[in-house]
This record gives structure tokens, C-alpha cells and sequence, in this order.
């Protein structure tokens, strides 16, 4: 349309700029909920592990999204990681839904 003609937008810089919103989407979807303080859910697993229970809200959402980003991207420094077989299993499904979704977005 008129904006891709102004601001001279290919097709591949859509379709990147498309995966990255959508990774960014995402994942702060699932840093959203780790941060969030609802007792007896997955949702203890990552920012309001016992490590930063104590810590803002917002300060927990950063380490959610941190965790949550490094997960997806299979990067994984191990420096925030599961203590019991819920959060193991949570991690692993991240990980699953991860390289499925780069498998379906590099296959396309």
C-alpha cells in the first residue's frame, strides 16, 4: 500500500519485521505471566521464583522476559533454571514451542 511505497519496505523486511513482533509478542505474553504473584500456578516458576519473590514487579517481569527470551532463542545460560519437575516440564514445552516455531518460520 501507500506506506510500504513510502517507506519502500520489501517483502522480506514484512515478513521479519512480522517474526520479530511476533517473538516479541509472545514472549512478553509468557514474561507477563511468570511475573505474575497468583500463588499455586506455574506462574512461581520464573520471575517470582524464590530468588526474586521479594523483588518490583517490574524487576520480575525483566527476568521473566530474560528467562523466557533465552529459552525460545535455545541460547539458555542456565543462571535461571527449574527447581522441581512443574517448572522442568514447563521449560521444556517453551523449548518445544520455540523450535517449533523457528522450524515453521525458516520452512516458510
Amino acid at each position: 500500500g501507500k506506506m510500504q511505497d513510502t517507506l519502500k519496505v520489501g517483502n522480506a523486511a514484512k515478513s521479519l519485521g512480522k517474526i520479530i513482533g511476533t517473538i516479541l509478542f509472545i514472549n512478553h505474553q509468557l514474561a507477563a505471566f511468570g511475573s505474575s504473584r497468583q500463588s499455586g500456578t506455574i506462574s512461581k516458576t520464573v520471575g517470582a521464583c524464590k530468588r526474586h519473590q521479594h523483588e518490583e514487579p517490574s524487576y520480575q517481569y525483566i527476568v521473566s522476559f530474560y528467562w523466557a527470551f533465552q529459552t525460545l532463542t535455545t541460547v539458555g545460560f542456565g543462571d535461571i533454571s527449574g527447581n522441581n519437575n512443574v517448572e522442568y516440564v514447563f521449560a521444556c514445552c517453551w523449548m518445544i514451542f520455540g523450535v517449533g516455531f523457528y522450524s515453521y518460520n525458516i520452512g516458510n
